[in-house]
């Protein structure tokens, strides 16, 4: 079961003020908490953000691992880091991708994403991410709950999917176009 304030906050953005409440969060600039921040530099982790520099209803981070493997045969591993400004909660991805040779390729890299850490040190950012974010308040949304869907109602939601939304869209997009009147962010 997810948190109450998460509840909330759905039932909110679908409900008959959705798009003013979306309008309203997105102004908020928001940034990782100074204690994560000193962590991740210590680690010496690449971060890039936050995205998009204009108002939107999540800031999101990227932080590049340092490769495995360098050159040619270099394996990337990242995690994307999302706060939502709708409601205290964040979510974390961890993605990788890998040089992919093989008769049978359609690709030459491999990659996937996770809410599952796929390498010691997105384990520990995970963590770690988790430790700061939660002392400060927030709840972390998995993977899979960001992926599970809710009743779209009579809310004008953007391209639902047989009249759901994911999660993920309600708490870290502007799935009510209340922002952007063609819909297409641009970061």
């Amino acid at each position: 079961m997810m948190d109450q304030r998460i509840e909330e906050a759905i039932a909110a953005v679908l409900g008959p003020g959705g798009p003013d409440r979306i309008r309203q969060a997105a102004g908020a600039h928001l940034g990782l908490p100074d204690a994560l921040m000193e962590a991740l530099r210590k680690d010496g982790a690449n971060v890039r953000g936050p995205f998009p520099t204009r108002p939107w209803p999540s800031s999101r981070w990227l932080v590049v691992h340092t490769p495995l493997i360098s050159g040619p045969r270099d394996a990337r591993f990242q995690t994307d880091i999302q706060i939502s400004k709708i409601v205290p909660a964040f979510l974390i991805v961890h993605s990788f991708e890998i040089p992919f040779r093989h008769p049978e390729a359609v690709s030459p890299r491999l990659s996937g994403e996770s809410w599952q850490a796929f390498t010691r040190s997105q384990f520990a950012l995970h963590e770690e991410v988790v430790r700061v974010l939660a002392s400060e308040g927030l709840t972390e949304v998995t993977l899979g709950d960001a992926m599970r869907c809710r009743p779209v109602g009579s809310a004008k939601v953007v391209n639902p999917l047989d009249g759901l939304v994911s999660i993920e869209r309600l708490l870290f997009a502007d799935c009510l176009e209340a922002l952007e009147p063609d819909g297409c962010p641009t970061e």
